[in-house]
C-alpha cells in the first residue's frame, strides 16, 4: 500500500529567503485545515514533513496535525538545499517538532526529506505538480510503482502566485483548478498504509 505523504510549508518558502517570510502572506493554516478534513473524511492517516519554520511559528497547527494523528517527521528549519538532516538547523527542528509530537505522545522514528529533494530520494512523479498535470491512469501506475505519494497542502488548496519567475508561477497555478477533485478520487480509490505501521 502506499503512504500519504505532506511537506508542511507555505507557498512562500520555496521562493523567497527566510529574511522575507515575515512579510509574505500566509495560507499555509487555512490550507492545511482543509487538507486534514478531507483526510480524516476517507480514513487516512498521513506522515507529515514539517518545516522547522512551521513549528516555530504555527506551533498550534502542528498540535492539530498530531491531534488528528498523523506522524509528524522533519522538513529541515530553513528550506535550503545546503540542510542534510545532520547539521544543527535541522537538529533545532526536530527538537521543535519532537517536544510538540511528544505531547501528544507521539515518539516516532526520526524521519527526515530534504528540501528540494536535494539530499533524500525522490519517490517519482507521484506527487506535487505531477499529480495535478499528469492523467489520473498514468499517475496512478507511477504511485503502484512508487508506494509513495506526496504533496505540499498549495498543490490542493493554494492560490495561483505572481512572485517567482513565469515557469515556478505556472508550475503552481497548471492543474489547480481540478485538484481537490482528483485527491478526492484517489483517497476514495487507494488504500493508504498507516505511517505508524510502515516504520
Amino acid at each position: 500500500m502506499p503512504l500519504f505523504t505532506v511537506d508542511l510549508e507555505d507557498w512562500y518558502h520555496a521562493i523567497y529567503p527566510p529574511r522575507l517570510w515575515p512579510g509574505c502572506r500566509e495560507e499555509i493554516r487555512e490550507n492545511t485545515f482543509c487538507l486534514l478534513n478531507i483526510l480524516e473524511k476517507y480514513h487516512v492517516k498521513a506522515r507529515f514533513y514539517i518545516l522547522g519554520d512551521i513549528a516555530r511559528r504555527h506551533e498550534g497547527l502542528v498540535e492539530s496535525v498530531a491531534k488528528h494523528g498523523h506522524q509528524l517527521a522533519n522538513h529541515g528549519m530553513w528550506h535550503q538545499p545546503s540542510e542534510k538532516g545532520v547539521d544543527r538547523d535541522c537538529y533545532d527542528a526536530s527538537y521543535l517538532i519532537m517536544c510538540i509530537g511528544q505531547r501528544h505522545n507521539q515518539y516516532p522514528p526520526y524521519t527526515y526529506r530534504s528540501p528540494y529533494w536535494k539530499h533524500t530520494a525522490m519517490p517519482g512523479m507521484t506527487g506535487g505538480v505531477f499529480f495535478r498535470v499528469l492523467p489520473y491512469w498514468l499517475f496512478k501506475s507511477y504511485l503502484d510503482e512508487s508506494q509513495v505519494f506526496w504533496i505540499h497542502p498549495h498543490d490542493i488548496y493554494g492560490t495561483p502566485i505572481r512572485e517567482g519567475s513565469t515557469f515556478l508561477q505556472l508550475k503552481r497555478k497548471i492543474g489547480l483548478r481540478g485538484a481537490e477533485e482528483k485527491l478526492h478520487r484517489l483517497l476514495s480509490e487507494t488504500k493508504f498504509d498507516d505511517p505508524w505501521r510502515a516504520n
